[in-house]
């Protein structure tokens, strides 16, 4: 509740008050009988009744335009590397709305009892099949490994097999990253390497954000959704000698059913701000 409306109900209660304590006759019909009003206590009833209606109504209209909040959320990682540096855009353009973000990193649709929006990573047959999740499809997940350019003039690695010799960084939530890249690139390569099975021997880490800035410090090689490290590519940062390939996931945003012109602008401007995501560069080698 606004604080608008405590303040206008006390003093138009008080008022009401104030005006029956001159004369309390006016209040019941008789001393012995509260429950029965007299004619000029319901006539009071009535007018004041429609002007607090009223009254709420108009602090209504304006508390909701300026307390407006969505609710959303995401991976942590993806909320640093990717939403995160975008949101201004959003703000600039609907001041008045406010996203207020949460994260972790276990977002699935039962979250959508407490969040407005979820954006999370799903398989594309999971996908297909929720078709009573009001959802939308930001982009597919494509995976590389990627290294920084300080390791990369130290190391040869023009094949999955000297790759394989390199310190190959893990995040401990998606320990199956590149054996997934590795049937991606498979799939996609024209050196077919279906039979190739990596074997990751480097350090582990909590969050994909920390294995990024361990690949970006040189302690070895990450591989890593093409979506988080744009900024690190297109700086010089990181390098991706092998591309990107598209994986098994995408990524998408569900929305609570709830109508909500607020949330209608947040779910056009995601979508737009998906489609203008650069398209990664073609491979090294």
């Amino acid at each position: 509740m606004s604080k608008f409306k405590p303040i206008c109900c006390l003093k138009t209660v008080s008022f009401i008050f104030e005006c029956l304590e001159k004369d309390p006759k006016r209040r019941y019909a008789s001393a012995r009988d509260l429950s029965r009003l007299t004619d000029a206590a319901r006539k009071l009833l009535v007018g004041t009744t429609a002007a607090c209606d009223q009254i709420e109504s108009s602090v209504d209209a304006i508390t909701t335009h300026i307390t407006d909040t969505i609710d959303v959320a995401c991976f942590s990682t993806f909320a640093v590397r990717w939403l995160i540096p975008r949101l201004y855009i959003f703000q600039s353009k609907w001041p008045d709305i406010q996203v207020r973000l949460s994260t972790g990193e276990t977002i699935n649709e039962s979250s959508l009892s407490r969040y407005d929006v979820v954006i999370s990573a799903q398989s594309k047959a999971l996908m297909l099949s929720a078709t009573h999740i009001r959802q939308s499809v930001l982009f597919p997940e494509r995976l590389g490994p990627v290294l920084s350019p300080s390791l990369a003039s130290r190391i040869t690695i023009r094949s999955l097999d000297e790759l394989n010799q390199q310190a190959l960084l893990q995040t401990k939530n998606r320990l199956n990253a590149w054996q997934m890249w590795v049937d991606a690139f498979s799939k996609s390569s024209a050196n077919h390497s279906a039979d190739v099975k990596l074997t990751p021997n480097g350090p582990e880490f909590e969050h994909y954000y920390f294995t990024l800035e361990a690949a970006i410090g040189g302690l070895g090689v990450a591989v890593a959704p093409w979506h988080l490290v744009i900024d690190d590519i297109h700086a010089g940062r990181l390098l991706s000698p092998f591309g990107f390939c598209e994986s098994d996931y995408v990524y998408t945003a569900q929305y609570k059913a709830r109508a909500s012109e607020s949330l209608n602008h947040f779910r056009n401007w995601l979508t737009d701000q998906a489609r203008a995501t650069p398209t990664p560069p073609p491979s090294n080698t």
